[in-house]
């Protein structure tokens, strides 16, 4: 006979996951602001260094340790959007057991049209507002960006010194490593609501599969 869950017990269990998943989302985004100040902070301790010593060298390290953070920032932020389509699929599924009512609603509500959103609408004057989000990350773009050009023409002269190949190299490198990086951030940036459906659809798919009957066990006895 098959074993199938009270609803309370699937009730637990939902919200065993949604404790789980909540606790792994703070821990990420936890790890995504320390990753960003440290990049505020190598770059201000290089450029600092750069300029008391008169080393060109200090500039040129700054555009790739930047990117270089930046990468594994927008990787954490992947981690960050996959949990959060994970607690927004959970929540609907516990209000699901909970009769339909919307008791839970923060990940898929909140966090999905309000703090993921680049604007809202102010409910008084009915305008469009940058959220803080929007206004941080743009923000945050900008002192780095401008602290890789900064270094970049402050180290220009050490490239040059080197011979044109070297210069071309390094330019290179910084270009692909930044399109690296735009790449992974608008990935992941823009990827919840597909993650959300993608995660439903799997979720539909494996409780419509039919548990395969268990093997014939042979028996010692005979008949």
């Amino acid at each position: 006979m098959a074993n199938i869950q009270s609803p309370s017990r699937r009730l637990d269990a939902l919200f065993r996951e949604f404790d789980n998943l909540a606790a792994e989302n703070r821990n990420a985004l936890d790890g995504t602001d320390k990753k960003l100040s440290i990049a505020f902070g190598v770059a201000a301790t290089l450029i600092a260094a750069g300029l008391w010593r008169s080393e060109p060298v200090f500039f040129l390290i700054v555009p790739y340790l930047i990117l270089a953070i930046a990468f594994f920032a927008a990787v954490q932020l992947g981690q960050i959007v996959l949990l959060g389509a994970q607690l927004a699929v959970v929540e609907k599924r516990i209000n699901q057991e909970l009769g339909g009512q919307k008791v839970m609603s923060y990940f898929s509500v909140t966090v999905l049209k309000v703090c993921d959103a680049p604007t809202l609408i102010v409910p008084g004057t009915k305008r469009k507002q940058l959220t803080f989000n929007a206004l941080y990350t743009a923000s945050a773009a900008v002192v780095l960006l401008a602290a890789v050009g900064f270094s970049i023409f402050k180290g220009l002269p050490a490239l040059i010194v080197k011979g044109w190949a070297p210069t071309g190299f390094y330019f290179v490198g910084v270009c692909v490593a930044f399109a690296v990086v735009a790449f992974v951030i608008a990935r992941a940036a823009m990827g919840k609501r597909l993650l959300i459906a993608v995660i439903e659809q799997a979720l539909d798919a494996s409780a419509n599969e039919t548990l395969e009957p268990p093997a014939p066990t042979t028996s010692g006895t005979s008949d």
